[in-house]
């Protein structure tokens, strides 16, 4: 068998480049499905039972698609048509997962076209992952796999940070992070359309850069004809892994329950928990779950609460009606009233008790501001910030 040829930092780095289009695709997939699922009407509990296709899928895809493509030669290379199919159904369905809720479908037909949508999305990762693992154990000879993994590594973190960062970015740009019940944020959108297009440049420089050796040159440096010699199994294979496999392995069972646990749950528990929301007469107005009900007629304050910062502000509730704090709820993208038009926003409460406030006007935590600045033709003029001076209590209307 011939001894592998070391090869320069920079075709190193072509070899595992791919990997940070890859992963950026596997950080959008991670950090934000379960909201996906949960904003186009999926039940929280039941979160987990979406979750188990991604494990699935890669527990039965990457070992077909490794045993494949040892049995692969044509002119794109071995590996790297694989990476092409991979790659081509990971750019569609990162186009179609985070528009499940906008096709006009109901409740159940969304979730199950997003269903499907997450099975592609992980199977075509999957296999679009595959293809640079194992080329680094094709072409890098022993003195040079450290170097070879180091990078992958490295490529491999840097597309997780760029995929977790995207809706932050997008938001301070201007994008917005809230959308009407039932549709996915504009946000969330657009980080999957943009990940969807590094994935794709990534995949054409790959495809670019790296050229598989040939058949009969492979079978000299990887002494395919010496290994075909001995007939083996996946039995054997696993009887005679060495300790370390065993030890790595049982390290990375266990890992996978907390890794499933923060990525179906985390996002959530964050997002309900940061603000809590709260009301001075809950015969009024009562919080449940994050949202915001009106029991009966009456004025009352209610409070939003940031760490230890205090947002406070009166509505006169005139009927029964939910509103899903942190949405648009009953009002229109201008701002209009599309619940109760013959509401009028509250003046101050001291001085005019007639005054009323649509109950479905809802308080955005996105774009309330924890550390200042309250609206005053929002708020009531009595509203604080500070956490230790109590408002002053609306006059009950005549």
């Amino acid at each position: 068998m011939k001894t592998k040829p070391d090869l320069g930092f920079w075709k190193l780095w072509n070899l595992s480049f791919g990997f940070f289009g890859v992963q950026i695709a596997y950080a959008l997939q991670s950090a934000n499905v379960s909201r996906i699922f949960a904003t186009i009407g999926a039940d929280p509990h039941d979160l987990s039972y979406f979750w188990i296709l991604p494990p699935l899928m890669g527990l039965i895809v990457q070992p077909i698609v490794g045993t494949m493509s040892d049995k692969t030669w044509n002119r794109f290379g071995r590996r790297l048509p694989y990476l092409i199919f991979g790659a081509a159904i990971a750019v569609l369905v990162m186009c179609l997962l985070p528009n499940a809720g906008s096709f006009g479908l109901t409740i159940s037909s969304a979730i199950l076209v997003g269903l499907f949508a997450l099975m592609l999305l992980d199977t075509s990762i999957n296999m679009a992952m595959q293809p640079f693992k194992m080329l680094v154990g094709d072409m890098v000879n022993e003195k040079q796999k450290g170097l070879a993994y180091s990078i992958q590594s490295f490529l491999c973190n840097a597309g997780s940070i760029v995929g977790y960062i995207f809706p932050f970015v997008l938001t301070w740009i201007g994008f917005k992070s809230t959308a009407p019940d039932g549709v996915v944020p504009e946000t969330v959108i657009y980080s999957f359309y943009i990940g969807a297009a590094i994935l794709l440049v990534c995949v054409i420089y790959s495809l670019a850069k790296i050229k598989e050796w040939p058949p009969q040159l492979y079978a000299e440096y990887n002494g395919i004809n010496q290994e075909k010699k001995e007939k083996t199994n996946v039995i054997k294979l696993l009887v005679n892994a060495p300790k370390t496999f065993w030890t790595v392995g049982l390290v990375q069972f266990f890992c996978w329950f907390a890794f499933l646990f923060m990525w179906t749950y985390t996002n959530g528990t964050v997002a309900k928990n940061l603000i809590t929301w709260s009301s001075d007469n809950e015969a009024i107005v009562t919080f449940v779950n994050g949202k915001a009900t009106a029991i009966g007629p009456g004025t009352t304050y209610i409070h939003a609460q940031y760490q230890d910062q205090k947002v406070s502000c009166i509505i006169r509730c005139n009927f029964k009606e939910e509103v899903g704090v942190g949405g648009n709820g009953g009002v229109s993208e201008d701002g209009g009233d599309t619940t109760n038009p013959t509401t009028t926003p509250s003046t101050d409460p001291t001085t005019d008790p007639t005054a009323t406030t649509d109950p479905t006007v809802t308080i955005d935590p996105s774009t309330t501001d924890p550390t200042g600045t309250i609206d005053p033709s929002t708020t009531d003029p009595s509203a604080t910030t500070d956490p230790t001076t109590e408002p002053t209590q609306p006059t009950e209307p005549l």
